[in-house]
C-alpha cells in the first residue's frame, strides 16, 4: 500500500510550496514584528503568540534570494514541528490534498544547492511545480532561540518590512493584530495530537471540518444544474478532469441560500466518493481541543445534535465542528441517487 499524507499548499511570491498539515498550527493575518539582531538574517522579526515569542522565517531569504514582498493581505503560516514553533510569512493558502510518496520527486537537479537544502522534493499538482518543504532542514537550533525581550527596530531589517510596519496607513492595524493574537486565552490554544479543523464560512459564520476529511479546495464562479435534483443539490462542477457533485448545506440546514458567485467548494471524502460543499470562504486551519460540552451556535440551534460532533473556542466565538458523515447519509440528503 502506498502511504499517503495531507499536504497544505500555500503561495509566496506566486511560487507553489507545501508542506504537511500536521505541522500547521493555524493561518494567521502578518502582525506587526519585533525584529532580533542575534537570529540569521532569513528570521525576519518574532512576536509574541499567545505568550510565547516565536521566529518568523522569509523563506526567500533563507535560500539567499530578495525578501519576501508582503503587504497589509500577506499571513501568517504557524507550524511546529518538534519542539519548535515558528511562523513563515505567505500570502495565500490554496488547498489540503493528499499526497502519496510516489508523487514527490527529487530536485536537486534542478534548483540550486541552497534551495534543495530545505526541500523534501517536488510534485506536479494540475501542471504546477509545488516544491515540498522540509521543515527539519529548514530550520536550525538557532533559529528558535529567541532572547525574551526582541526590540522593536533591530537595525538589520529588510527595507519592505521596516517600511511596511512604519506606513502610518497601516502601522495601527499591524499593531492591533499583534496585541491581538498575544492575548488569546490559553484554553483556545491547547492542543491535541491529531485534532486538525478546516475554518470556513456559511452565511457569515463560523463552522469546522475535520482536517482528515478535505481532500481539497476549488474556487468556482458557477455550477452546472442537474435536472431533477432536489435544492439541496447545487450542481456539478469539473474538478481535475472529472464531474463533482456540489452540495448547498445553507438550503439543508434552513440557512438563507444567497448568489452562487466567486465561492470556495470544499472537496470531502463520503464513503470512498469525492463531493463539493460550498463554502464563502476558507478561513483557517486549527489545531484545537475540542470541548463536547460547549454551547450550541447559534447558526445550528435548528439542527439536530447529531449533526454536530464538538465545538470550540475561536477568537471570542464557539464555532461548531460539522459531522459531515451524519449529513451526507440523512435521508433528506441523497446525493448518489440516480435520476430516472
Amino acid at each position: 500500500m502506498v502511504e499517503t499524507s495531507l499536504y497544505l499548499l500555500f503561495e509566496i511570491n506566486k511560487a507553489g510550496y507545501a508542506v504537511e498539515a500536521g505541522s500547521v498550527r493555524e493561518i494567521i493575518l502578518l502582525p506587526k514584528l519585533s525584529f532580533v539582531e542575534e537570529l540569521p538574517e532569513y528570521v525576519t522579526g518574532a512576536f509574541n503568540y499567545r505568550g510565547v515569542y516565536i521566529p518568523v522565517l522569509d523563506i526567500n531569504l533563507r535560500m539567499r534570494r530578495d525578501a519576501t514582498s508582503a503587504d497589509i493581505n500577506s499571513k501568517v503560516l504557524i507550524l511546529s514541528y518538534g519542539a519548535h514553533l515558528f511562523g513563515l510569512i505567505i500570502h495565500e493558502s490554496l488547498e489540503v490534498i493528499p499526497l502519496d510518496k510516489e508523487q514527490i520527486q527529487s530536485v536537486t537537479d534542478r534548483i540550486s544547492s541552497t534551495e534543495a537544502a530545505i526541500m523534501q522534493g517536488a510534485a506536479f499538482i494540475e501542471n504546477r511545480l509545488i516544491n515540498i518543504l522540509d521543515l527539519a532542514r529548514l530550520i536550525k537550533e538557532n533559529t528558535t532561540a529567541l532572547p525574551q525581550t526582541p526590540a522593536d527596530n533591530a537595525p538589520r531589517i529588510p527595507d519592505i518590512y521596516r517600511d511596511l510596519f512604519s506606513a502610518p496607513l497601516h502601522e495601527a492595524l499591524f499593531s492591533e493584530r499583534a496585541v491581538s493574537i498575544s492575548h488569546r486565552k490559553d484554553s483556545e490554544t491547547e492542543v491535541e495530537s491529531g485534532n486538525k479543523f478546516v475554518l470556513f464560512r456559511l452565511n457569515n459564520e463560523l463552522l469546522a471540518l475535520p482536517v482528515t476529511k478535505v481532500k481539497g479546495f476549488a474556487a468556482v464562479k458557477s455550477v452546472t444544474e442537474v435536472p431533477c435534483c432536489p435544492d439541496h443539490i447545487a450542481g456539478q462542477i469539473n474538478y481535475r478532469g472529472s464531474a463533482l457533485t456540489v452540495i448547498d448545506l445553507r438550503i439543508f440546514l434552513k440557512m438563507k441560500p444567497d448568489n452562487f458567485t466567486d465561492r470556495k467548494v470544499i472537496i470531502v471524502d463520503f464513503e470512498g466518493e469525492d463531493i463539493g460543499i460550498i463554502a464563502e470562504d476558507i478561513s483557517d486551519i486549527r489545531s484545537v481541543n475540542v470541548s463536547d460540552t460547549g454551547e450550541v451556535p447559534v447558526v445550528v440551534k435548528n439542527i439536530a445534535k447529531e449533526f454536530i460532533s464538538g465545538t470550540f473556542p475561536y477568537e471570542g466565538r464557539l464555532v461548531g465542528i460539522i459531522n459531515i458523515d451524519r449529513i451526507l447519509s440523512d435521508e433528506n440528503l441523497v446525493v448518489n441517487e440516480t435520476v430516472q
